[in-house]
C-alpha cells in the first residue's frame, strides 16, 4: 500500500489495522495505513453485501487525530475481523467510521 499523501510504501496488509462491520448482513471491512513520514492514515473500504458485487473504495486520507482514535477503538477488540462481533469497540465504530 502506498500513503495516499506521499506516495511512500507504508507496508502491506500485514500493516495494517482491520476491522470488518456487518450493517444489514452485508460485509463491510476498513484497513488503516499509517505514513510516519507525513503523519496520515491511508484508509481502504471493502464492502461485500449480502446480494451483488464486492466493491473497494479509496485509498483516502484519514488525519492522524481521527485515524488514531479509530485504530485505538480497533484494538480494543479481541476479534476485529469478527463481523458480527458485539463487543463494545464494534458498536462505537458504527458511529465512527
Amino acid at each position: 500500500m502506498n500513503c495516499v499523501k506521499c506516495g511512500s510504501d507504508v507496508g502491506d496488509h500485514t500493516n495494517s489495522t482491520v476491522v470488518s462491520l456487518s450493517p444489514m448482513g452485508d460485509e463491510d471491512t476498513y484497513g488503516y495505513w499509517f505514513c510516519s513520514r507525513c503523519e496520515v492514515y491511508t484508509r481502504m473500504r471493502w464492502y461485500d453485501p449480502f446480494h451483488g458485487e464486492e466493491k473497494t473504495y479509496g485509498p483516502i486520507e484519514v488525519d492522524r487525530e481521527r485515524g488514531d482514535a479509530i485504530v485505538a477503538l480497533i484494538r480494543t477488540c479481541p476479534d476485529p475481523t469478527l463481523k458480527s462481533c458485539p463487543c463494545d469497540a464494534h458498536v462505537k465504530l458504527f458511529r465512527l467510521i
